[in-house]
């Protein structure tokens, strides 16, 4: 089945750079949104399908120029929730704000929305600046909105919290970085009932090339007193280029048990692409990294991540590029023709899954592949697909394949 081209001319130079790996939701089999950066004129846009990924429209969101972070989040994903908000936050890069919208899935919002805002005095002055933004956010168990931001120096980081559905945000008093830098960290709702509002953090710390998790231990009655503690090491010897987000990537299954998958470096052909289970169930943080890799010493550049929960049959997807053929190639652009693939396995939880690898998704010419996205879960009683979206540089289109 050809690949189907999602939006043609998509970016220019840096769009690439500019999303999390929480970008894409598949609400049902039929709808979808994505939240991306137009670079040709630096707006955020909102692609929909309501045909499986036959064909796609938008809206935009933001035309306030170098929406250097940004991300989304599904309320289903959060295990116990049944609303069907999607949340949307970003950086407006004219204003130097992060900003806030939310929508139900079942609409399709108005072009320029009103947006709610966030945190004032967000300063990025250059294209160079993608490396350090970083935006994530999260819906609890119970309801409350918790985000990571940053900006592009070490005051311009935070995390923050809404009671109130987003109308209104509040700072914690509470630094989730160890240094400013490459460092970057993503948000994961927690599964421990007796504290619904904990987080998982999943961090990686650019200083000493290692992928930690961290528990956000949310203090309900007083916010302020929040802490972060708990922190369990996923991978040592984890070496990345900082200008690129996805080198990890997050599923989660109708429990709350949530699925790291992880290249071990960015540009080695001894990287390891790698899972890891992550839970707060048991009142701790627990961490499993798996006996078995997805892929081990691959030999080709590498780069791009994503992965899906199937919570209908318990499959766990995996998309990722594999492959270069130049000999010299510049760490993580994919200079050759890059066949995005992906890997599956029917056996998620065990100590040693099996894993089907290297199944060819896009079927069409492959060509300077850059990042990929998917839906963190195919939510139990909504359907959904496994059917990321990925970009193509050379084109700078997007594209999806249906699956």
């Amino acid at each position: 089945m050809a690949d189907t081209q999602v939006i043609a001319s998509a970016h220019s130079d840096t769009w690439e750079r500019t999303n999390p790996s929480n970008a894409l939701a598949w609400i049902t089999k039929d709808i979808a949104y994505h939240f991306y950066e137009d670079n040709n004129g630096s707006d955020g846009y909102l692609l929909y399908t309501i045909d499986g990924g036959a064909t796609w429209s938008r809206r935009r969101v933001d035309s306030d120029n170098a929406n250097n972070a940004m991300g989304l989040y599904y309320e289903r994903w959060t295990p116990g929730r049944t609303g069907e908000t999607i949340h949307l936050m970003w950086s407006g890069g004219g204003l130097d704000d992060f900003l806030y919208f939310s929508f139900e899935s079942d609409t399709q919002p108005a072009a320029d929305p009103t947006p709610i805002l966030v945190q004032t005095g967000v300063s990025f002055s250059s294209s160079a600046n993608h490396a350090a933004g970083n935006c994530s956010l999260v819906e609890t168990a119970s309801g409350r909105l918790i985000a990571i931001i940053r900006g592009d120096n070490s005051a311009e980081q935070w995390l923050t919290y809404s009671d109130d559905d987003g109308a209104t945000w509040n700072d914690m008093a509470l630094d989730p970085y160890e240094v400013f830098g490459g460092d970057h960290a993503e948000l994961i709702p927690g599964n421990d009932l007796s504290n619904l509002d904990d987080c998982i953090i999943i961090y990686f710390d650019d200083s000493a090339d290692e992928l930690t998790a961290k528990r956000l231990n949310f203090d309900t009655g007083t916010p302020t007193n929040s802490v972060i503690d708990s922190e369990t090491l996923i991978k040592g010897t984890f070496q990345h280029n900082n200008a690129i987000w996805d080198h990890q990537a997050w599923a989660i299954d109708e429990n709350g048990l949530a699925y790291v998958v992880a290249w071990t470096h960015h540009d080695d052909a001894t990287a390891d692409l790698i899972v890891a289970t992550v839970s707060l169930a048991t009142g701790s943080l627990v961490v499993d990294v798996k006996d078995s890799d997805i892929l081990t010493n691959p030999g080709d550049e590498h780069g791009g991540i994503c992965a899906t929960f199937d919570q209908i049959n318990g499959d766990l997807y995996v998309g990722y590029y594999n492959g270069d053929g130049d000999a010299s190639p510049t760490p993580f652009l994919m200079n050759a023709n890059v066949p995005a693939v992906y890997a599956v396995t029917r056996n998620p939880e065990a100590d040693d899954p099996t894993w089907e690898v290297d199944q060819t998704y896009s079927v069409d010419t492959p060509s300077d592949r850059r990042n990929m996205w998917s839906s963190p879960a195919i939510v139990a009683d909504k359907g959904g697909r496994w059917q990321p979206i990925f970009f193509n540089d050379d084109s700078t289109d997007l594209w999806n394949q249906k699956y």
